[in-house]
C-alpha cells in the first residue's frame, strides 16, 4: 500500500543549497518523523525528546556537507538531569541518536527544557576519509538549548561565519509534533556586509516551527527565509536508521577477556542493547561457546 499525499509531504527531508553568487552554503531540514521515532524507540519524556530532536537536526544538517559515508557526531554532555544527548549522521540521510537522563527531568517545566543539561560541554566530531583520527571541536555549553550551543561552537571552534536555527515542539502529551532546523555558512568571497544582511534577515524570522511544519516544502520555505536566490545541491530523505547487528556486538565481545565472557554467561547476562536505537539482541548458549572458543584461540 502506497503513501498518501499527506504522508508523502510529511517524510523527513534535508535540502542543501548554495547561493547564486557563491558566497553562502546552507542546509535545511524537517525531521519530525525522525525525532518522533527516536522518542518512541527510547520512550522519552518531553524534555529529553526536545533536546534529542535538536541534536538529531544538528547532526543531519552538518552531515549534508560531508562526502559518501563520512560521519558527524554531535554530543551535548551535562551535569544536570539530562547527562548526555547524542546523534550520529552520514550524508546519505541516515541518522541515529539517544539521550541519557534521570527521572528528575520530569519535574522540570517543559518551557525551560534548556535547563536540563546544566553545565557541560558541546562537542562536534567528524570522521572523514583520509583522516587517521576524528576531527573534534569542543566548547562549553552556554545555554543548553542546543541551538545557541551550536552557534557558539561555530564561532569559537570553526571560526567560520555560520548561523543555526533549531526548533522542536511537543504536544500536551509530551509527544514530538514538529522538528526542523537551518544552517547557513559563509564561503570565501562573502564580505562583512553580506554576513550582516544574512544575520539581520535571520534574526527577524522568529520561531522556525512557525515557518516549517511537517508538510512544508523545504525549497518553498527557503524562498521565504533567504534574502538571495540559490541553487539546490541535494534534496534527500532522512531516516532514523541504525546499522547495529548481533554480529557487530559479538565482534566487540571478542575484545573482552575470557573470564569476563564466562562471568556474563554464568550471570545470565545475554541481552545486548544498542544505545542508539534501543534494539535488543540475545546471546544463545551456542553464541557463548563460539565467542569463548575464538577468544581462547586468539590468546593461544
Amino acid at each position: 500500500m502506497g503513501l498518501t499525499l499527506e504522508q508523502y509531504k510529511e517524510r523527513a527531508r534535508v535540502v542543501s543549497i548554495i547561493s547564486e553568487d557563491g558566497k553562502f552554503r546552507g542546509s535545511i531540514i524537517k525531521n519530525t518523523q525522525v525525532a518522533r521515532e527516536a522518542q518512541e524507540r527510547h520512550s522519552l519524556p518531553a524534555i529529553p525528546a526536545l533536546l534529542l530532536a535538536r541534536v538529531l537536526s544538528s547532526a543531519s544538517l552538518l552531515a549534508v556537507f560531508l562526502n559518501g559515508e563520512e560521519r558527524v557526531i554531535v554530543d551535548a554532555i551535562g551535569e544536570g538531569p539530562v547527562s548526555k544527548v547524542s546523534a550520529e549522521a552520514i550524508q546519505v540521510g541516515e541518522v541515529r541518536g539517544f539521550c541519557e537522563y534521570s527521572e528528575i527531568v520530569n519535574t522540570f517545566d517543559k518551557s525551560r527544557f534548556d535547563l536540563a543539561l546544566g553545565h557541560g560541554i558541546f562537542r562536534v566530531m567528524r570522521i572523514l576519509y583520509n583522516e587517521p583520527d576524528p576531527i573534534i571541536g569542543i566548547v562549553k555549553l552556554v545555554a543548553g538549548d542546543i541551538e545557541t550551543d551550536l552557534n557558539y561552537y561555530f564561532a569559537k571552534s570553526e571560526q567560520v561565519f555560520s548561523v543555526a536555527l533549531l526548533d522542536s515542539e511537543t504536544d500536551t502529551d509530551g509527544k514530538i509534533v514538529n522538528s526542523c532546523g537551518l544552517v547557513l555558512q559563509a564561503l570565501p568571497g562573502a564580505e562583512d556586509k553580506d554576513k550582516y544582511l544574512v544575520s539581520e534577515h535571520i534574526n527577524k524570522l522568529g520561531k522556525l516551527t512557525s515557518i516549517i511544519t511537517p508538510q512544508t516544502d523545504l525549497i518553498e520555505a527557503l524562498r521565504r527565509i533567504l534574502p538571495w536566490d540559490f541553487k539546490v545541491l541535494k534534496n534527500d530523505r532522512v531516516d532514523f536508521f541504525c546499522r547495529c547487528s548481533k554480529e557487530n556486538f559479538v565482534s566487540k565481545l571478542l575484545a573482552m577477556s575470557y573470564h569476563d565472557i564466562v562471568e556474563m554467561r554464568d550471570l545470565g547476562q545475554n541481552e545486548l542493547v544498542c544505545r542508539y536505537c534501543n534494539a535488543k539482541y540475545y546471546l544463545t548458549d551456542d553464541d557463548f561457546v563460539n565467542i569463548l572458543t575464538q577468544i581462547k584461540a586468539k590468546n593461544n
